[in-house]
This record gives structure tokens, C-alpha cells and sequence, in this order.
């Protein structure tokens, strides 16, 4: 160290390295002894230091265990004066408690129509009021105007020249009609011409017929009764004289002279008309002018279904071209352009308060919503439930709402809706329910915190005790202690019917309303008595 002596061994004996230092070395020594005095002094005060403070810190544990001592004293003490409450009769209810948020009856978030399109005016704020059907923004449509007019105008040359096309194919097909007419007419006059010529050719050979048939009807006629005269006289001669014929003979004379002129004039006709010669000539002339006019009705057939064929190639042809005339892709064009101007303008699809607004006048659109509103005409309260509560909540089920606005207020309500799956968060997981209220109140706001006790089973007139003053024994039996004298207690075993936070309805019977029954309440004193274990 700077500051120790140092020693040496010497023959004239020991010698101090403060002996051999020279005179003017001496003079220092003071100021040494001065510095080693002030280190001291510093020692001294940062031991004076710590110690101070030590005190202090054993001061305060001392009070601090001066007052746990003191409260646990003054709980001990009142461990031994016993709290009762008397028994009443009261409506019981059982309920979950739950927090939940004032909420709209519907919220919107309307997005916007035109993707990358400026946006040219916005009329609403948050805050502001708007009625169904209001209009909410506007975009900028001066390009879109122009690209409308470009297409209108497009499709206007396309339907001009389409319609040209079309007009030229109607006119083909008019014309292949026309002229299909124009030959079945004309075969159809043939037909005519040559059927008539076949009914003529027809009716003179069946006339002729009827007359070759006629004569030799006639001539038949006339050999049969010439026959039978011969058969009775023995002769064909007809001019024997009356007297030698017999009676049957003599009457058969007027007939048979009859015959003989019928037959001979038919016969003068028949020859008249060309005999056997002409009904073969006749015959021919009707079968020739037969086979006319089969011939004339399969050209006549045929003259139909070509042409037929011909006006259908014409109208095959129309229709083949003018299904290369459609405006399919002009029209869809122009409708596309007008409905970017339909969309340009957007109203609220709901009356409400607007709650948010997300862009803003000349910001060009992207996606996503551009502003909220929500219907605030009235209120709903959604809450999270846990699943160890969900199982015993139902729609249509009370609820009574308290919120920092209405104070002690309980409003009404029910269950209307309850979420079908769960909700998984930091909470644990939890079903989303909605609350409707049974009445309106002007003094909820939306967003505002609200407290909710989901009332599930209700007991009006319920014999009630405390819910500390109910014990359980090891068997698992329920009772409570009732108050007999001054410091005297009796032990009455009760039958438990429903718990509520505060209360706990018991079966009538045993114990009586008005009779006081000891509570229980430790939790307090253990909590201190296990601190004071620590000392």
C-alpha cells in the first residue's frame, strides 16, 4: 500500500525507510498524516449511513407487523362475537352475470362500386343523420361519360351496317320464295290442264262403253226371246201366221220385234260412234293422257321440294350470316358503361347514424368499405358467455340491464339470438349473445358498457338464508345453525333449493322466517393468520 512503512534489515540494526529519507523528504510526512486522517473521517460517516438506514427498515417491518397483528387481533375478536341474519321470504332469482356493449340493431358497411376511381364528393360526416335512400358519395364520372359516348357510338355503326346485312338476306330469301311460288304455280296450272284433259279422255271412253254395252245388252235381249220362240215353233221365222202358233208362241212375237228394233238402232249408234274400232282408240287416249299427268304430278313434286329446298338455303344463309352480325359485345359495353354511371352515385342502404368514414373527397377508390352506418332507431346489448354458462342460456330468457347512464335503473330485456359456434380468445372460449330491450331508453348511447344478469330460474316467495349460513357436513347433509338464546345455537338440517349469488332458497318446514341463523365468514382471518406465519 501507498500509505504503510516500509522496513529493512541493516547491520547497524533496523532501519526505517522514514530514517533514511532526507530532510527535505521529511517535511512531507505532515501532509500525509493529514490525508490519511480525512480517508477516516468518510469511512466513519458511510458506516454512520447504513446504519441509519437499517434502522429505519427495521422500523417499518415492526409497525407493519405491529399492524397485521393488529388486524388479525381485532378479527379474531370478531370471530367471537357471531354474526347472524334472520330468515326471509323473498323473490329468488338465479342468473348468470355478464358484461356486455350497447350495439345497433343493424350496422352496414357500405363499400364502394367503382374500384380505382376517384372519388368527387362525400356528403356525410361521422355523426351525421341519414334516411334510407340519401345519397352518400359520389364518384367523378367524366371518363366514364366519354367511354359511354365512344360505345353508344360504336354500337350505333354496328347496328346501321348490320342492318343493311340483314336487309340484303331478306331480300335473297324473298326472292328464292318468289320464285318458288312462281314454278309451283305454273306446275300445279299443268296438273290442272292435263287432269282435265284425262277426265275428258275418260268420260268419252266410258261413254262409248256404256254404248258398246248398251247394244249388246239390247242384242242379248233380242236372241234370248228369239230362243225361247224357236224353242216353242221349232223355227227362228217370225212371220208364221197367228193361227198355227201356239198361245205362248203368238205372245212372244210383239216382244221379240221389239227387241230386234232396240237392238239394231243400238247397234246403228254403237257403229256411229267408231264401233270396236274406236274403243281401243278411246282406251288409249285416256291411258296417255293418264300417264300425262302422273308424269305432270312427280314434276310438280318435285318443282315444290326444290324450291322449297332454295328458299330454305336462302334463309340457312341469313341466318348463318346474321349470326356474325350481333352487337353482343357493343351492347354489353355500352350497358357495362351505364351501369358505372348507375353505380356512380351511392345511397344508404339503411337510415342510421354514420360511425365511420374511411375515405375521403379526391382519394381514388381501392376496396373495402368507404364508410358504416348503423341503424341506432333502437338498442340491442351483445355479451360473451362462457361454455361452463352457455348450456343454461336460451332464447327468450329475462335479462336485466344496468349501465353507467341509467344507474340503478334494471331495464328489461330477452334473449333473441345466440351464436351457433364459439369465439376462442385470450378469455377462454365464449358464445356471442344478443339482448333485446323490452323498452326504449333515450339515454344509451352505442358502444356504452352495460351489465347483465341472464335470469335463469325465479322462485317468488322463497324461504331464503344467506348463502354464508348454509353449511355442509361430511355426509354431504345441508344445514344451519339457528339461533336459540343468547349465545345458544341449534344445528337444523335444511334441504337446499336454489342458490343465487346472495341468497339460498330452503325447503318450508324446519326453520321459520324471522328466526336468525348463524353466518359464516372466514376468509378474512385465514388471510391474516397466514401472513403472521411468516413471523
Amino acid at each position: 500500500m501507498a500509505n504503510e512503512t516500509e522496513v529493512k534489515d541493516t547491520p547497524e540494526g533496523t532501519e526505517t525507510s522514514e530514517q533514511k529519507k532526507t530532510p527535505e523528504q521529511k517535511k512531507e510526512k505532515p501532509v500525509k498524516k493529514a490525508k490519511t486522517f480525512d480517508n477516516g473521517r468518510k469511512k466513519k460517516r458511510k458506516w454512520i449511513v447504513r446504519l441509519v438506514i437499517i434502522a429505519v427498515i427495521a422500523l417499518l417491518i415492526a409497525l407493519w407487523v405491529r399492524n397485521v397483528k393488529k388486524r388479525a387481533e381485532e378479527a379474531l375478536a370478531a370471530l367471537t362475537s357471531v354474526e347472524t341474519q334472520a330468515v326471509s321470504v323473498r323473490d329468488l332469482l338465479r342468473s348468470i352475470p355478464a358484461t356486455g356493449t350497447v350495439v345497433s340493431l343493424e350496422s352496414k358497411e357500405v363499400p364502394g362500386t367503382l374500384t380505382g376511381t376517384q372519388i368527387a364528393s362525400l356528403e356525410v360526416e361521422v355523426g351525421d343523420r341519414v334516411r334510407e335512400g340519401d345519397l352518400l358519395f359520389s364518384y367523378d364520372t367524366t371518363q366514364i361519360m366519354k367511354n359511354l359516348v365512344r360505345a353508344q357510338e360504336s354500337l350505333t355503326t354496328a347496328q346501321t351496317r348490320n342492318a343493311l346485312t340483314e336487309s340484303d338476306l331478306a331480300r335473297s330469301v324473298s326472292d328464292a320464295g318468289r320464285n318458288r311460288d312462281y314454278a309451283v304455280d305454273a306446275a300445279q296450272e299443268t296438273i290442272a290442264r292435263l287432269l282435265q284433259s284425262a277426265d275428258q279422255a275418260r268420260k268419252a271412253y266410258e261413254d262409248h262403253i256404256a254404248l258398246r254395252d248398251q247394244k249388246n245388252n239390247l242384242q242379248y235381249n233380242y236372241e234370248s226371246l228369239l230362243a225361247q220362240y224357236k224353242a216353242l215353233t221349232g223355227t227362228e221365222d217370225t212371220d208364221l201366221s197367228g193361227n198355227d202358233l201356239s198361245p205362248e208362241a203368238a205372245r212372244l212375237l210383239p216382244a221379240i220385234a221389239q227387241a230386234r228394233t232396240a237392238a239394231s238402232s243400238a247397234a246403228a249408234t254403237y257403229q256411229a260412234d267408231g264401233g270396236d274400232a274406236a274403243t281401243t282408240s278411246l282406251m288409249n287416249a285416256y291411258n296417255q293422257s293418264m300417264y300425262s299427268y302422273q308424269d305432270a304430278l312427280k314434276s310438280y313434286q318435285n318443282t315444290v321440294d326444290s324450291q322449297n329446298s332454295a328458299v330454305a338455303g336462302a334463309r340457312s344463309s341469313r341466318t348463318s350470316a346474321e349470326l356474325g352480325l350481333n352487337t353482343a359485345a357493343e351492347e354489353d359495353l355500352v350497358e357495362s358503361y351505364e351501369q358505372q354511371m348507375e353505380k356512380a352515385q351511392v345511397t344508404a342502404p339503411i337510415s342510421g347514424i354514420v360511425t365511420a368514414v374511411l375515405y375521403h373527397a379526391g382519394d381514388t377508390y381501392a376496396q373495402g368499405p368507404v364508410l358504416t352506418i348503423q341503424d341506432d332507431s333502437e338498442y340491442e346489448i351483445e355479451t360473451q358467455i362462457s361454455e361452463y354458462d352457455i348450456s343454461d342460456v336460451a332464447e327468450g330468457q329475462k335479462v336485466l340491464i344496468k349501465t353507467p347512464a341509467t344507474g340503478d335503473e334494471e331495464l328489461p330485456g330477452h334473449i333473441i339470438k345466440i351464436a351457433p359456434v364459439a369465439t376462442a380468445g385470450s378469455g377462454g372460449v365464449t358464445y356471442t349473445v344478443r339482448v333485446a330491450m323490452d323498452e326504449p331508453c333515450d339515454r344509451l348511447r352505442l358502444d356504452m358498457s352495460a351489465s347483465l344478469s341472464i335470469l335463469i330460474e325465479e322462485h317468488p316467495g322463497a324461504l331464503t338464508v344467506p348463502y354464508n349460513a348454509v353449511q355442509e357436513d361430511e355426509n354431504g347433509q345441508t344445514f344451519v345453525e339457528v339461533k336459540k338464546g343468547e349465545d345458544e345455537f341449534v344445528r337444523v338440517d335444511v334441504e337446499v333449493r336454489l342458490e343465487s349469488n346472495y341468497y339460498t332458497e330452503i325447503a318450508p318446514g324446519p326453520v321459520k322466517e324471522g328466526e336468525e341463523v348463524k353466518l359464516i365468514s372466514n376468509t378474512e382471518i385465514n388471510s391474516l393468520l397466514d401472513q403472521l406465519t411468516m413471523f
